[in-house]
């Protein structure tokens, strides 16, 4: 089921758990493809994607298409690491 959200001029997929409604900032074009930087204006949840209110990617189990070299579907692996620590972390080693 196809549904409009604040813009209104992209189409979205109701049964997709995630939506994200962007507007277009600037694009550039590089020869042989445009790049497109763009604004988060909308993201749209499945209500059984969430967990406390949050997105919860169990519940998502997000798939990425790799074309070259393997032509794979992929999911969600193991954690690495939590977002602007693993830096510090790498930086006060550095410094011994």
């Amino acid at each position: 089921t196809v549904f409009y959200g604040k813009l209104g001029t992209a189409p979205m997929i109701e049964q997709c758990p995630i939506n994200i409604e962007c507007s277009v900032l600037h694009s550039l074009e590089l020869g042989s493809h445009t790049l497109y930087v763009g604004r988060i204006e909308e993201v749209h949840v499945s209500s059984d994607c969430l967990t406390d209110g949050r997105i919860d990617l169990d519940k998502v189990k997000p798939l990425a298409y790799l074309e070259d070299p393997s032509r794979q579907y992929h999911g969600i692996g193991k954690l690495h690491g939590k977002g602007f620590s693993i830096g510090l972390e790498i930086k006060g080693k550095e410094k011994t």
